[in-house]
């Protein structure tokens, strides 16, 4: 997954990532509910960026 230059990879962002891309391949509904400056609105963006289909930089994506 590309990101941007700067961004810190911890626990929180990856287990937000995870989920929203488990939920979109299984097409189940997800609330991402956390405290305000958790990283919800970064990882929408990273996923957005990352999934696009044939259009992506990854081969998985």
């Amino acid at each position: 997954m590309q990101l941007p230059p700067n961004t810190a990879i911890n626990e929180a962002l990856l287990e937000n990532v995870l989920a929203m891309i488990v939920c979109i391949l299984t097409k189940i509904p997800v609330f991402i509910i956390g405290a305000p400056g958790s990283l919800k609105s970064l990882m929408i963006k990273l996923v957005r960026q990352n999934l696009r289909g044939s259009g992506s930089n990854d081969r998985y994506f």
